[in-house]
């Protein structure tokens, strides 16, 4: 069974998809970011600073950031 999923997933034109997916994600944070104006918490380290972010954001920014992580984010990993 793995190697018919490697098969697969070894094809060209399924790494080049694959590839392609990659970077529309990437531009997409980035695009989303710039919109509605926020950073991605992830790449905050002080616990203070996250919280004033966070309290900063409207309630459209938050909405954006949750669906943004439920969606790019889960599949970007």
């Amino acid at each position: 069974m793995l190697t018919r999923l490697e098969a697969f997933l070894t094809r060209p034109k399924v790494l080049w998809v694959l590839f392609a997916l990659l970077v529309i994600e990437t531009l997409a944070f980035g695009v989303i970011m710039r919109v509605w104006e926020f950073m991605i918490i992830d790449e905050m380290s002080d616990p203070q600073a996250i919280l004033k972010h966070v309290n900063a954001m409207t309630d459209l920014q938050r909405s954006v950031h949750a669906w943004m992580t439920a969606t790019l984010d889960v599949a970007y990993r």
